[in-house]
């Protein structure tokens, strides 16, 4: 997995990877911080934490269920 950060504004960026564009794509988990300027001399630093969460597997195999006729069951993994 990889993530792409931008900060959505034009200005000249220093981030946390030595890297000088508008956006970084990322696939470790870590802090990033971005230090932006803009051509006045004003400048802004904003940190973000990545971290990944892995989506639970589940064994179908092991839910009884009896479907009767023309009924439907619908699962719903969306809160998962």
């Amino acid at each position: 997995e990889s993530i792409t950060l931008d900060p959505g504004v034009h200005g000249s960026y220093e981030w946390s990877t030595g890297t000088n564009t508008q956006t970084i794509t990322v696939d470790d988990e870590n802090v990033y911080w971005v230090r932006l300027s803009n051509e006045y001399g004003c400048a802004n630093t904003d940190t973000v934490e990545v971290k990944w969460s892995i989506r639970p597997e589940i064994d179908y195999s092991a839910v009884d269920t009896l479907v009767c006729g023309s009924k439907e069951q619908t699962l719903n993994l969306s809160s998962l």
